[in-house]
């Protein structure tokens, strides 16, 4: 599997992600999954295409298509049988070792020149989450959330009842 970010090719890694990011986007997804029931927004996870169009919508045109670990995409006109076309509200991703440049670096960029409401970022390691909330067109980072914080995101309000607790596995 790959990415394409700009025009460049990203590998993913070979191995299977870990137990413990495992253990985290299944608590994750279950959580907003509950939270989303009674609306529009749809929750999903890797592997999912995410077309980050910038000048035109023609498959052929696009070079940024990621894989987050879960995104969630409440405008179902943006949501087609190859994935997601347009910025998500929310992305989420969970480091890996081996991914933290692309991850903090190229998809943060993308992800805030796109348009994404919300950016997710959890380190499975050191047991944190920091926010990157879209505020006139540029990310503000929140501060570093751990153990059994209470997570609210201003840019989607249904996100405010998450409680989200990191465990190693």
């Amino acid at each position: 599997m790959v990415e394409l970010i700009r025009g460049k090719v990203f590998k993913q890694a070979a191995e299977a992600p870990r137990m413990n990011h495992q253990h985290i986007l299944i608590r994750l997804i279950s959580a907003l999954f509950e939270v989303l029931r009674s609306t529009k927004g749809k929750v999903f996870s890797a592997p999912l295409d995410v077309r980050l169009p910038v000048k035109s919508k023609k498959n052929a045109n696009i070079d940024t298509v990621v894989q987050p670990d879960s995104c969630l995409v409440s405008d179902p006109s943006k949501r087609d049988e190859h994935g997601c076309m347009g910025a998500p509200d929310l992305v989420v991703e969970i480091l890996s070792p081996g991914n933290n440049t692309k991850d903090l670096l190229h998809k943060y960029e993308v992800y805030e020149a796109s348009g994404v409401l919300a950016y997710w970022v959890i380190h499975p390691n050191e047991c944190t989450l920091i926010i990157y909330t879209l505020v006139e067109g540029k990310y503000q980072a929140s501060r570093i959330f751990t153990f059994g914080h209470i997570l609210s995101s201003r840019a989607w309000k249904a996100l405010a009842s998450i409680v989200m607790s990191f465990s190693k596995a």
